[in-house]
């Protein structure tokens, strides 16, 4: 029996018959894979999204510790998240309960989210996501199941915190609102406490805030959630907290007073200060005016007085007087020889005095001298007719008079005390030969 050989042909291909199937195959293997891997990009997209919200939570913690509830009104870091860093995973910020495209705008870190920047993805796998933070650095995940595929990432997220659209919105409309309420409160405060720095302003109190939830739904109460919370007394002085009430202020006030007022007593001490006139300093942070004596606080003019007399009276020592001292009780003082005569016998010791004492006769005959004479100087005592030498001490001798003040300067430095008289100042001596020419017109 004889048998045919087969050889088989591989250069004829598929047939047409055969690609078609093939072909359907792998369109229907397709037509599942694809879906697939799209859903599994966008699942990346969320976790880098989720990244960067993790890295700026981090960054505003950090803040938060440094510079305190200060950082919450800031804006986030745009080295850690941007429009740009965001628009790579296919999001963008919201403002409020907003989408916001424009590339320059930046959430503060009290409130972050974000949300899919094409509407579409939001209902799909790519679900709004954010934080909150609070001044006590509680920090709250929050996301939106909004979609068919969302509830995974958004879970993953936030775990309990996920939410329905409209509940965040309504919770982010009033946390936004408290926020920017706090943030002018708080602008105003500090800029009171620039100008004037004085007296009573408002803060933000925080009951009106204490029973707020850091994450949907909203709880609103007009005492304890609201955004009109900037009600709070607070008062200064001098830009430094003093108190919450009117008294505290009085307080503050008081002693500041008190305390300028010592200031001002004490440099009186340091000047050894002396008080000129009966009605005392009123200094002007004093209630009431102060008597000193050489850097001494008398408490009261009566106890001032006797320590005035006697400095007038020591004064007068060097001078022959009969008459008042000024803030003396007695009507008339008598000194002579360098000292004062009392005494039943004041007069006639006095006039005894004036008649055996050379120097106090010298000393009379300049007084006379020179209230005849006025104001000026160098002028020459004369001496008594009838006085024999020695004559006394202050007979002859060249002396300055300044009738504003009544006293009379003599000796070597006589023309310097005399300028350096307060009551003499500007005002320019007679000539130097005035003695030997008191008649002329520049000596009068």
């Amino acid at each position: 029996m004889i048998r045919k050989s087969q050889t088989l042909n591989f250069d004829n291909g598929f047939t047409l018959l055969e690609l078609i199937v093939v072909l359907a195959g792998l369109g229907i293997l397709s037509s599942l894979a694809i879906p697939n891997y799209m859903k599994y990009l966008d699942y990346a997209k969320v976790d880098e999204a989720k990244a960067l919200l993790n890295s700026t939570a981090a960054d505003c913690l950090q803040g938060l510790r440094r510079k305190g509830e200060e950082r919450l009104i800031s804006p986030v870091n745009d080295d850690v998240i941007s429009f740009t860093r965001l628009k790579n995973t296919g999001y963008i910020f919201k403002d409020g309960s907003k989408r916001s495209t424009d590339e320059k705008f930046l959430p503060n870190c009290s409130t972050v989210l974000i949300t899919a920047a094409q509407e579409a993805d939001r209902t799909e796998r790519l679900p709004d996501l954010g934080f909150t933070l609070t001044a006590n650095g509680t920090l709250t995940k929050i996301a939106v199941d909004s979609g068919s595929e969302t509830k995974f990432p958004a879970e993953s997220w936030a775990g309990i915190n996920t939410t329905e659209e409209t509940e965040l919105v309504e919770w982010q409309e009033l946390n936004d609102a408290i926020t920017k309420a706090k943030a002018i409160c708080e602008k105003n405060r500090l800029s009171f406490i620039q100008s004037p720095g004085v007296g009573r302003t408002k803060m933000w109190d925080p009951i009106k805030t204490s029973n707020c939830t850091s994450k949907p739904p909203k709880f609103e109460d007009p005492e304890t959630c609201t955004a009109e919370g900037c009600t709070k007394d607070v008062w200064y002085i001098d830009g430094e907290f003093c108190g919450y009430d009117a008294e505290d202020f009085e307080k503050c006030q008081n002693e500041k007073d008190n305390a300028l007022c010592k200031a001002q007593k004490d440099e009186m001490v340091a000047n050894n200060a002396t008080t000129e006139s009966i009605d005392g300093d009123q200094l002007s942070n004093c209630d009431s005016p102060v008597w000193f004596f050489e850097g001494v606080n008398q408490g009261s003019a009566e106890a001032w007085k006797p320590l005035m007399c006697e400095r007038n009276k020591n004064n007068l020592l060097n001078t022959i007087h009969s008459g008042p001292v000024e803030y003396c009780e007695s009507s008339n003082i008598y000194i002579c020889g360098g000292k004062e005569h009392t005494g039943d016998t004041a007069i006639d010791d006095y006039e005894k005095c004036l008649t055996n004492n050379k120097d106090a006769r010298c000393t009379r005959a300049l007084n006379e001298d020179a209230l005849e004479r006025g104001k000026g100087g160098p002028y020459i005592s004369p001496t008594p007719p009838d006085m024999t030498l020695p004559v006394g001490e202050d007979c002859g001798e060249r002396y300055w008079y300044c009738t504003e003040s009544g006293k009379i300067y003599k000796g070597r430095d006589a023309e310097q005390k005399y300028k350096a008289d307060e009551s003499c100042i500007n005002r320019e001596p007679l000539p130097w030969y005035c003695p030997w020419a008191p008649a002329a017109v520049e000596c009068q």
